[in-house]
C-alpha cells in the first residue's frame, strides 16, 4: 500500500466502525472528495476494489448529478414515446420524493399526473436516503449509504432528517457504525406511525425484516427476509405489499415476515450484475392504492399504480429523462391548531404472561397550540393498525379501557379528535403475553452408513424478547431436495432418531421447533449429510438450486473461511470467494459418480473471473476416489489462470480402472485479494469407443428461403473411426432436434453425402444434433442451429443526406436479429421524427419495399448549429427491430473568420461535436491551460486507449482564396497521444490528414505551446461548407495531456492589423479601472511600425509601436486607469487606434468601450492648509472626516464562496507557488492558480469530518500548501492584512485551524502576528513576539494585544515545505473604523501622491499657481469629493534686490541655496525655484 493511500485512510479512523473488507461507515456530499496531500514528484496507484466484489449484497444504485457536456454528441439511441394506458387518480394528490437524476437533486413535492412536474422543496445533494426513510411526526428521518469510496474498501452511512414544514435539516447528517439500521425498502404504517422495512443484517450479508425508530436509532427483527425488495408500502389492512428486485409483487406478513406472490409486474429492473437503481413505493392511505415510483433497468422513470391481486402497473406520470426517486411519501395532515394536544400518561397494565389488561391515558387540559381544551373530546385507541376502542372522555379526566389484544409486540395509539381535528399521536410498544422461545440450542445430527440418523440438541434458555416461556415440547422436521416432512410432533425428550432408507443419493438434514402453549421458536436446522446411491452417468448440473447444491463436499483447506458456497448468481452457480491475505486452497468435490471399467468419461463445465483480467483467478481439476483433497490424484485441468469476466468451457476425461465411484475436485488456488471464480454447467457422459464413427462432416442447417417451418440439414456422413481408422460400416445415423427424432438413416456407405429435411422445424432457433452409430455403439456428436421462419429485422446504418430543403435517408434491407430469414417485399419500414431531447416524435411514413424517403419541409441552412435525426423501424410478422437513428447537422454555416480559445473552458456558443467510443477516451474541457491566457483550452488525456474526435460546426469557406487553419498546440513531456487535423466535406467525404502532431515532430512540446499555419485545401473553397475534425488517438496510456488552443480559420489579406479595446464597465470613482488593449496581426506579412494609441474622454494615456507580429499574433496591454472625483464626467469613453501603413483594412482599426463612473457617497477630508517649509517646498495639511469605530467579527461568510479577495482584507502572495491537489479524483476552485488566501467553502466539494469544517458557517479562509513550476513542494509564505483598525489599543482575536497526516508527519502549521502604526503595506509591518504554531487540527483560538496607534495588524503563515498542508482562519474579531484608509493628493487635476497621514510629503513648487486637491480614500477604493486650495508663486528675492536659486535635481535633492548665478550647473533638468527648466 502506498504511502500516500496510507494517509487518506487514516484520516477516517476516528469516525468510521471497520467492516469485512476494510468497509467502514460516513460520508457526505455532491462528489465529496476525501483529502490527502499529494506526493507531487512520485505519484502511485492504489489498486481499486470492485464495489460487487466487496459488497456482493449492495445492489442498490443511484443516478449521478452530472454537469452536462457542452459538446453535442451523436445520438446511439432515442427514447420511444410508449403508448399506455394513462391512469386517472386525483391531480390534486400531492406526494413527496427524494430525487437524484443528472439535473436534480434534493426533496421535491409533485402530482401523480403526465408529464410530471417536479417542484423543489429543497435543494439538498449532500445525502440522499437511498438506506430507507418514514415520517416521525412532522420529520421526515431516513438513512444515507454512501458507496462513492467503497472502491477503497470504505462505506459511510448516515442518518438525517428534514423539518417537512420548512424543509431544515433538523438532523446534520450524522455517522452510525450500525448497518442493522440500512434498509433496501422502508414503508410507513399510516394508522400507527410504525416505520417496517426490509433491512440489512449488520454484517451486510443477508436481509431481514423489522421496524425501525430512527429518533433513537434502534430498530426490531421480525424474520428473514426471502427476496430483495425495492418499493414497499403497507395496506390499510395491515399487510406490507412489496415490488422484488425480479419485478414481482408479494404480499409480506408483517407479524410473521411470510411472503406471498401475487403477480408479476411485467417491469425489468435488474442490469446484467444483478444490480438495480433505488426507487419506492408507497400507499395513500385515502384510496387505499398503492404507487410505485419505479426507474426500469435503463434509468427510465414512470409512476405506476399496482394491482395488489395481479401485480399488474398502470402508469400514472412519467419523466423524459432518466430519475431515481426515493422515500415516495404523502404528506401528512398538519394537526389543526384547535384540535386536542396529545394524551398523556399513556400505560398499559397487563400481569405477567397475559393478554387482557388495561390501557389508561389522561386526556389533555390543553389544545394542540396551547390554549385551554375544555369539555369532551373523542378518543379511538388502536392496537397494532386495529382499531379496538373509541368513546368520549372529558378534558383533564383518565380513561381506563380493558383490552384482550394478541401476544407479541404491541404498539398501542390513541388519537384524541374534536370539532378541530385530530390530536397527534400518543403511542406505547411493550411485549404482550407468552414469549416466543429462542432456537433450540448445539443442534446436532449424525448419520451412519447403515442410514440411521440421530439428531440431539439442548433447550433454548430463554425467549425471543426474555419473556416468560414456561413448558416446551418440539417439533422435528427432516429435509431433503428441498421438501421438508415432520417425523415427529410434540415430544418433549431433547433426542430423535430414525433410520432411512437408501435411495437417491441426497442431502439430509434435520429441523427442530421449541413450542409453547401459544408461540413457537424459529425453526433450527442442522448441518447436512450425504447419503445414498452413487449418480449415474450421465449427469449434468447446472447448479440451478441450492438444495441441488447440498451434495456437494467444500473443503477450505486453510481454515480462512473464504471457500466455495452455492449463489444464486446467473441463475445458480458455485463461487469461490477471495481472501485478502490468503492464497486459496479450496475444493469444490462432486458426489459419487458410478463408472463402469474400461470405460472412458467426458467431464465438461465452465468457468470464468467474475473480476477478469483485472482479477485472474487460478483453478485446477483433478479426480480421485473418494472426496477427500488427498484423494484427488487425478488430473483433468492443469493449474490454469482465468482472466476472462466470460465463460469459458473447459474438458477432460477420466478412465475409469474399476468398478466403483468416482469424485470430480475443483480446487481454487487463486492468488490473495482477487474476487470470485465461478463454476457452472457441470457435464459427465460416457465417451465414445475409439471404434465408433467419428462426427459427420461439413454439418449445415439452411432454414426455408420462403419462411416456411422447415429447415434442411446437409451432412457428409464419416469415413473414419474415432482412433481415425477406417469405417468399414455404419448402422445407422440419427438426427434430433432437441429430444424429437427428425430422421433415422439406416446403413449409409460412409463418406456419403445426405441430406435430411426437417418437415417440423418450429418458429425461431433449432438446435439439430448428428450421431453415427456401428457396432462399437454411438460415435461423437455434431451440432449444429438455424433459425427457422422469418427471423425479426435487424436495422443497420441509416444514411442520411443534406439536400438543404429536405433530406434524404437510405439504408439496406434489414438482416436476421438471428441470422435467419427476412423477405424483403414482407418487411414494413415507418419513419419518425425525433425532437430535440431524443425522444420520438411525430411519424411521418409508413411502407413496404423500398428502403428510402425523403423527409420534405426542412431548411437545413437556418439557425443555430444542431445534430437533427430521424428515426427508422423495421416489422414483420416476426417482429419488429430497435429503432435506429440517422441524421446531420442542421443550421446556419459559421463564415470566416471561424475562431474558438474555448474561452473560461467553454464552448463560445458554438457547435462543437464529440465523437468518442467510451468515456474514457474523450477529448474535454480545461481551464487550468490556455495559449492566450483566457482560461481556456481543449484536452485529450484518456485513461483507456481510443480514439476520440471532435467536429465543428458547418463553416463556409466560399470566397476565401487562402485560407488558413492557425491553432495552437501544448504536448506535455511524454506524451504519447497523437493529433491529427482533417476536413469533412457536406457528403461525408473525409480529407487526408492537413496536420498530425506526429509529422509536425511534435509528439511533446515539453509543456510549452507552439503554434502552427497550416494551408486548406483550396478545394474546400468550393464546397458548400465543410467541418473541422480533431482527431485523438492513444495507443497506450501514459496519464500525460496534449491540449489545442485558439483554433482560427481565416482567409488572410496581405497587409491587416486590427484592435479590440474593453474596459470594467462599471466604477466607484476612486477606483482603478481595468483596460485590455489587444493588437492583432491578422494579415499574411509580419506587422511593422504599426503604431498604437489610447485615450481616455479624448485625453492620450498610452502610445506605443509594435514591430514583429506574425499572422495572428498579439500583443496585449493591461492597463490600469485611475478615475477620480475631480473628473464630473459620468461615462468615460476609451478608444483604441491602430496605425499600419498600407492597412488593407482599416475598418478593424479602430475599438471604443465605455467606462461608467459613479461617485460614492462618502465623506470628505476638511480644513486643507498648505504650509510653507522653505522657499520651494510647502507641504500640505488637512483633517480627517468624521468616522466612527465599531467592534467587528469578520467570519467570511458574506463573501463570494471560493474567492481569492474578500472585503477590506489585503493578501499577499509572497511564495508565488501553484495551489496543489487535495484529492486524487478531483479539483478544487483555483487549484494550480497562485494565490495567498482564499474564502473557501469545503462542504461543496469535500467530505465533512475531515477537519475541513469551518470554525462557524459553511466558509473560512484558507492557506493551501503549494508546489514551484518544477512541481516540486514549496515553503508557505501568505500575508493576510486587515482593514484598517481604530487606532486605539485594543485585544484581536481569531481561530485557526489545520489538518494533519496520520503519522503527523506533516501539517503542523506556522504563523507570525505583525502589526504597522502608518500603512498596510508588508515592509511597515513589525513581527509581535514569537511565532505561532498550530498543529491540535482542531480549532483554537489565538488572541493578541495591539497598542494605541496600530493601524493594521497581518498574520503571515510562513510554513516549511515538509509540513505545509491546509492552515484556516475563521472568526476574526477586532474594532475598525469606518474612516478612510488614506488619501490621494492631485495638483491642477493631476494625480501626485497617496498617503496614509494627514499631510503631504514635501511638495516642490515651481513658482506658479496652483489648484491642490485632497480626496478621501476608502477601503474599496471609493474616493471622496476633493477639498481644494490654490497656492500661489511667491519670488524669491536677495537682500540687494537680485534673484536668488534654490535648484534642486528632479528627485528633490537640494544642489545650490540662494545662488546668484547658474554657471555651475552642467547640462540636464533641475527644479529651480520651483520650476522645472533645462539646462543646455
Amino acid at each position: 500500500m502506498s504511502k500516500r493511500f496510507t494517509k487518506l485512510i487514516a484520516i477516517f479512523t476516528a469516525t468510521m466502525a471497520v467492516l469485512q473488507v476494510s468497509a467502514q461507515v460516513k460520508q457526505e456530499g455532491k462528489r465529496s472528495l476525501l483529502i490527502t496531500k499529494s506526493q507531487i514528484t512520485q505519484e502511485t496507484e492504489q489498486q481499486k476494489l470492485d464495489q460487487l466484489k466487496a459488497y456482493p449484497k449492495l445492489l442498490g444504485k443511484t443516478l449521478s448529478m452530472e454537469t452536462p457536456s457542452p459538446f453535442f454528441t451523436p445520438m446511439a439511441t432515442i427514447r420511444p414515446k410508449v403508448t399506455k394506458n394513462i391512469a386517472t387518480v386525483n391531480p390534486e394528490l400531492a406526494m413527496w420524493g427524494n430525487i437524484v437524476s443528472k439535473d436534480l437533486g434534493g426533496m421535491f413535492s409533485f402530482h401523480p399526473v403526465e408529464p410530471i412536474n417536479f417542484e423543489q422543496l429543497i435543494n439538498y445533494t449532500q445525502a440522499n436516503f437511498n438506506g430507507g426513510s418514514g415520517m416521525v411526526d412532522n420529520e421526515l428521518h431516513g438513512m444515507f449509504l454512501d458507496t462513492s469510496l467503497s472502491q477503497l474498501g470504505i462505506i459511510l452511512l448516515k442518518h438525517f432528517a428534514f423539518n417537512t414544514t420548512n424543509w431544515q435539516l433538523t438532523e446534520e447528517p450524522g455517522y452510525s457504525s450500525d448497518f442493522s439500521l440500512l434498509a433496501l425498502e422502508t414503508a410507513n404504517d399510516p394508522k400507527t406511525g410504525e416505520i417496517f422495512g426490509e433491512f440489512y443484517t449488520a454484517n451486510l450479508d443477508s436481509f431481514e425484516w423489522g421496524v425501525i425508530d430512527y429518533k433513537n436509532l434502534v430498530r426490531t427483527t421480525i424474520a428473514p427476509a426471502a427476496h430483495t425488495y425495492v418499493a414497499l408500502g403497507i395496506a390499510n389492512d395491515g399487510y406490507a405489499y412489496g415490488i422484488s428486485k425480479e419485478g414481482d409483487l408479494y404480499q409480506i406478513d408483517r407479524k410473521t415476515g411470510t411472503e406471498t406472490l401475487k403477480g408479476s409486474t411485467g417491469i425489468n429492473l435488474t442490469d446484467d450484475e444483478g444490480r438495480y437503481y433505488h426507487q419506492s413505493g408507497e400507499f395513500d392511505s385515502r384510496t387505499n392504492e398503492f404507487y410505485w415510483a419505479s426507474t426500469d433497468k435503463n434509468g427510465k422513470f414512470e409512476l405506476y399504480t399496482v394491482d395488489l391481486a395481479t401485480g399488474h402497473v398502470t402508469p400514472v406520470g412519467s419523466y423524459p429523462t432518466p430519475l431515481t426517486l426515493m422515500a415516495l411519501t404523502f404528506p401528512a395532515k398538519a394537526t389543526a391548531s384547535g384540535a386536542p394536544a396529545a394524551a398523556e400518561e399513556l400505560k398499559a397494565e397487563f400481569a405477567t404472561g397475559a393478554v387482557t389488561g388495561k390501557l389508561k391515558f389522561n386526556v389533555p387540559t390543553k389544545k394542540f397550540d396551547g390554549s385551554a381544551l375544555t369539555g369532551n373530546v373523542n378518543y379511538t385507541i388502536y392496537v397494532n393498525s386495529t382499531e379496538v376502542s373509541k368513546g368520549t372522555a372529558e378534558a383533564g379526566k383518565e380513561v381506563s379501557t380493558d383490552l384482550t389484544v394478541d401476544e407479541g409486540v404491541t404498539n398501542f395509539i390513541v388519537i384524541l379528535s374534536n370539532e378541530a381535528g385530530e390530536s397527534p399521536r400518543t403511542k406505547l410498544s411493550m411485549y404482550i403475553g407468552n414469549d416466543s422461545p429462542e432456537e433450540v440450542e448445539n443442534l446436532q445430527l449424525t448419520l451412519d452408513k447403515d442410514g440411521k440418523a440421530t439428531v440431539t440438541w439442548e433447550a433454548p434458555k430463554e425467549g425471543v424478547h426474555n419473556g416468560y416461556i414456561g413448558q416446551l415440547t418440539y417439533d422435528v422436521f427432516r429435509n431433503i431436495g428441498g421438501q421438508s416432512e415432520k417425523v415427529s410432533t410434540g415430544q418433549t425428550d431433547t433426542t430423535f432418531s430414525e433410520t432411512i432408507t437408501k435411495g437417491k443419493l441426497s442431502s439430509y438434514s434435520y429441523s427442530v421447533q421449541a413450542i409453547n402453549s401459544t408461540k413457537k421458536s424459529a425453526i433450527a436446522t442442522t448441518n447436512g449429510e450425504i447419503y445414498g446411491n452413487a449418480i449415474e452417468v450421465p449427469f449434468s448440473d447446472d447448479f440451478a438450486t441450492k438444495e441441488s447444491s447440498l451434495i456437494y463436499t467444500i473443503i477450505d483447506a486453510n481454515n480462512d473461511n473464504s471457500t466455495w458456497y452455492w449463489s444464486d448468481a446467473k441463475g445458480g452457480v458455485f463461487k469461490c470467494k477471495y481472501d485478502p491475505k490468503n492464497h486459496g486452497d479450496d475444493w469444490l468435490i462432486t458426489p459419487p459418480i458410478h463408472m463402469k471399467p474400461g470405460k472412458t468419461y467426458n467431464v465438461s463445465f465452465q468457468a470464468m473471473a467474475v473480476g477478469g483480467a483485472t482479477y485472474p483467478e487460478r483453478l485446477e481439476v483433478k479426480w480421485g476416489t473418494n472426496n477427500t483433497a488427498e484423494a484427488m490424484t487425478g488430473e483433468l485441468l492443469p493449474k490454469t489462470v482465468l482472466n476472462s469476466s466470460t465463460y469459458k468451457t473447459f474438458t477432460g476425461q477420466i478412465k475409469a480402472t474399476s468398478d466403483g465411484n468416482f469424485y470430480v475436485g475443483f480446487h481454487g488456488i487463486s492468488d490473495p485479494n482477487m474476487f470470485s471464480i465461478f463454476l457452472d454447467n457441470l457435464s459427465i457422459e460416457v465417451a465414445a469407443d475409439e471404434k465408433a464413427p467419428e462426427t459427420v462432416q461439413n454439418l449445415t442447417a439452411t432454414a426455408d428461403p420462403t419462411g416456411a417451418l422447415k429447415a434442411t440439414l446437409r451432412f457428409k456422413a464419416p469415413s473414419k473411426a474415432v482412433d481415425k481408422s477406417d469405417l468399414t460400416n455404419i448402422t445407422k445415423i440419427v438426427v434430433l432436434n432437441e429430444n424429437r427424432l427428425v430422421k433415422e438413416i439406416v446403413n449409409p456407405t460412409p463418406g456419403s453425402e445426405q441430406e435430411v429435411v426437417d418437415e417440423a422445424a418450429v418458429q425461431g432457433m433449432n438446435n439439430y444434433e448428428v450421431i453415427a452409430y456401428n457396432d462399437a455403439d454411438f460415435g461423437l456428436k455434431a451440432n449444429v442451429s438455424v433459425y427457422v421462419g422469418q427471423d425479426v429485422p435487424k436495422l443497420g446504418k441509416i444514411a442520411a443526406t443534406d439536400l438543404v430543403s429536405s433530406a434524404l435517408l437510405k439504408w439496406d434491407v434489414p438482416t436476421g436479429s438471428h441470422d435467419g430469414v427476412i423477405i424483403p417485399a414482407e418487411v414494413t419500414y415507418q419513419v419518425n421524427d425525433v425532437n430535440d431531447r431524443g425522444e420520438l416524435g411525430e411519424e411521418l411514413a409508413k411502407f413496404k419495399g423500398k428502403t428510402e424517403y425523403t423527409v420534405q419541409g426542412i431548411k437545413t441552412n437556418e439557425g443555430d448549429q444542431t445534430y437533427k435525426y430521424w428515426a427508422i423501424k423495421a416489422s414483420n410478422e416476426a417482429g419488429e427491430s430497435s429503432w435506429a437513428v440517422g441524421g446531420f447537422i442542421i443550421g446556419k454555416p459559421y463564415t470566416l473568420p471561424f475562431h474558438n480559445s474555448f474561452k473560461n473552458g467553454s464552448i463560445e456558443g458554438q457547435f462543437i461535436g464529440l465523437e468518442r467510443p467510451n468515456n474514457s477516451t474523450t477529448w474535454g474541457l480545461t481551464k487550468d491551460v490556455s495559449s492566450d491566457n483566457d482560461n481556456g483550452a481543449i484536452v485529450f488525456n484518456p485513461s483507456q486507449p481510443g480514439t476520440s474526435a471532435l467536429v465543428t460546426g458547418k463553416i463556409s469557406l466560399r470566397g476565401a482564396d487562402e485560407p488558413k487553419l492557425i491553432f495552437y498546440y501544448r504536448a506535455d513531456e511524454n506524451a504519447q497521444q497523437k493529433v491529427e487535423l482533417r476536413f469533412a466535406k457536406k457528403n461525408g467525404e473525409v480529407t487526408d490528414p492537413v496536420w498530425s502532431s506526429e509529422k509536425a515532430n511534435v509528439t511533446t512540446t515539453n509543456g510549452q505551446w507552439k503554434s502552427f499555419i497550416v494551408d486548406v485545401p483550396t478545394d474546400l473553397t468550393t464546397e458548400e461548407f465543410v467541418f473541422l475534425r480533431i482527431i485523438g488517438k492513444a495507443d497506450s496510456i501514459t496519464k500525460v495531456p496534449v491540449y489545442m488552443d485558439n483554433i482560427n480559420i481565416v482567409d488572410p489579406l496581405q497587409n491587416d492589423a486590427a484592435v479590440e479595446v474593453t474596459a470594467t464597465e462599471n466604477v466607484i470613482k476612486g477606483q482603478m479601472a481595468n483596460i485590455n488593449v489587444k493588437v492583432t496581426n491578422i494579415g499574411l506579412d509580419e506587422l511593422k511600425n504599426a503604431k498604437l494609441e489610447l485615450t481616455v474622454n479624448g485625453k492620450l494615456i498610452k502610445e506605443d509601436n509594435i514591430d514583429g507580429l506574425n499572422l495572428l499574433d498579439k500583443k496585449e496591454y493591461n492597463i490600469d486607469y485611475r478615475t477620480t472625483t475631480l473628473d464630473k464626467s459620468e461615462t468615460l469613453n476609451v478608444k483604441a487606434t491602430v496605425t499600419l501603413d498600407e492597412d488593407l483594412d482599416t475598418e478593424n482599426n479602430e475599438s471604443e468601450a465605455i467606462i461608467n463612473c459613479k461617485a460614492a457617497d462618502v465623506l470628505a477630508p476638511q480644513n486643507l492648509t498648505s504650509e510653507k517649509v522653505d522657499a520651494n517646498k510647502l507641504k500640505l495639511k488637512w483633517d480627517a472626516p468624521n468616522s466612527k469605530t465599531e467592534q467587528v467579527t469578520d467570519d467570511f461568510e458574506s463573501y463570494e464562496p471560493w474567492s481569492t479577495s474578500f472585503g477590506n482584507w489585503t493578501t499577499i502572495d509572497e511564495d508565488h507557488g501553484f495551489a496543489a491537489p487535495l484529492a486524487k479524483d478531483g479539483a478544487y476552485h483555483h487549484q494550480g492558480e497562485q494565490f495567498a488566501f482564499m474564502d473557501w467553502q469545503p462542504a461543496d466539494i469535500f467530505k465533512t469530518g475531515q477537519g475541513l469544517d469551518p470554525h462557524s458557517g459553511a466558509k473560512s479562509l484558507v492557506a493551501i500548501y503549494q508546489v514551484g513550476a518544477d512541481k516540486k513542494l514549496t515553503s508557505s509564505s501568505n500575508w493576510l492584512i486587515s482593514p484598517m483598525l481604530s487606532g486605539k489599543a485594543q485585544t484581536i482575536s481569531l481561530w485557526v485551524n489545520n489538518v494533519n497526516s496520520s503519522d503527523k508527519s506533516y501539517g503542523k502549521e506556522s504563523f507570525d502576528v505583525l502589526v504597522s502604526s502608518t500603512d498596510n503595506q508588508k515592509a511597515s509591518f513589525q513581527k509581535m513576539g514569537e511565532t505561532h504554531e498550530q498543529s491540535t487540527a482542531t480549532w483554537t483560538e489565538v488572541k493578541f494585544d495591539v497598542p494605541e496607534g496600530t493601524r493594521y495588524f497581518a498574520i503571515h503563515h510562513n510554513t516549511s515545505k515538509d509540513q505545509a498542508f491546509i492552515f484556516m482562519i475563521d472568526d476574526i474579531t477586532y474594532e475598525g473604523s469606518t474612516g478612510p484608509v488614506s488619501y490621494n493628493i492631485y495638483c491642477d487635476g493631476e494625480y501626485l501622491a497617496n498617503s496614509v497621514k494627514l499631510e503631504s510629503a514635501d511638495l516642490v513648487s515651481d513658482g506658479k499657481d496652483h489648484n491642490y486637491s485632497v480626496t478621501a480614500v476608502y477601503a474599496d477604493g471609493a474616493e471622496s469629493e476633493p477639498i481644494q486650495l490654490v497656492v500661489t508663486a511667491i519670488e524669491k528675492i536677495g537682500a540687494n534686490g537680485e534673484i536668488l536659486y534654490d535648484v534642486y535635481t528632479i528627485d528633490g535633492k537640494l544642489l545650490l541655496k540662494d545662488a546668484k548665478t547658474l554657471k555651475s550647473l552642467v547640462k540636464g533638468i533641475y527644479i529651480i525655484n520651483g520650476q522645472k527648466r533645462i539646462i543646455k
